[in-house]
């Protein structure tokens, strides 16, 4: 069975125009990095973008309702609505400890046995506490 459109032949599409590649004028989200929340209204208001009515909170190591970016960022159609981004004051969490061969498994507390199940391949369980 061949696909249906084969029947149609190739499909001409017209040239992408170059505003919507890299941007047109007014296009380019300002950085706000570090401003507060009223400068960085003016500035993003300034560029010719709507503000979103409520900043969205992150987590960001930045002190707490510092401006730490905007949704979008880069470029966007102009006139957009821009989201500020302020900091929460809470650290994204660390990455979890991860031992090699058993995740999640805290160090020193690990063993391993291997368990035989005729038919099946060798088993390797963890074994995090002594037993009783």
């Amino acid at each position: 069975m061949k696909p249906i459109a084969d029947n149609y032949g190739p499909t001409v599409l017209p040239p992408t125009e170059p505003r919507y590649v890299e941007g047109g004028p007014g296009s380019k989200v300002p950085s706000i990095n570090g401003l507060r929340e009223p400068e960085a209204r003016d500035v993003l208001k300034k560029a010719g973008f709507r503000v979103a009515d409520q900043a969205s909170s992150v987590n960001s190591t930045a002190p707490f309702n510092e401006v730490v970016g905007t949704s979008p960022s880069g470029t966007t159609i102009p006139g957009s609505v821009i989201t500020i981004l302020m900091s929460n004051g809470i650290p994204p969490a660390p990455p979890p400890l991860v031992i090699p061969g058993i995740p999640g498994a805290p160090p020193g507390e690990m063993t391993t046995t291997i368990v035989n199940i005729p038919g099946l391949p060798p088993i390797t369980v963890p074994v995090l506490a002594p037993p009783p």
